[in-house]
């Protein structure tokens, strides 16, 4: 998998916007993603799935074919998204510090998605 090529942040926040506007089921179904199972993105604090979005991405900076370019994880997709400026959550934590991140981020997303008044 590449390593190299996802370097415009604007088509980052396109693709996120592209995300929130079709939904989130949608969206990943459109690209052929699944949801993340740990590690997602955080903008303006509410999160999408990493992997998904960087590809996604990638495709739209460089016009590629739908294949599969970025693979997920530390190494790859989260370390493309952090070099450009984006926050990248562990959605399973193995350090408290790690821990309190994930759960401040959910309570950030649920705050911007979810109608708290309900509760």
């Amino acid at each position: 998998m590449t390593t190299a090529g996802l370097t415009d942040a604007s088509i980052v926040r396109r693709v996120v916007a592209e995300c929130d506007d079709r939904g989130r089921d949608a969206f990943l179904d459109g690209h052929g993603f699944e949801r993340a199972n740990q590690y997602y993105l955080q903008v303006d604090g509410r999160l999408y799935d990493a992997k998904a979005i960087a590809n996604v991405a990638y495709r739209y900076e460089h016009m590629a074919p739908d294949a599969r370019v970025i693979s997920g994880g530390r190494d790859h997709s989260n370390r493309l998204l952090e070099r450009i400026g984006f926050a990248v959550v562990d959605g399973r934590p193995t350090t408290v510090e790690g821990e309190r991140a994930w759960r401040l981020a959910v309570w950030s997303h649920l705050q911007l998605t979810e109608d708290l008044s309900l509760m």
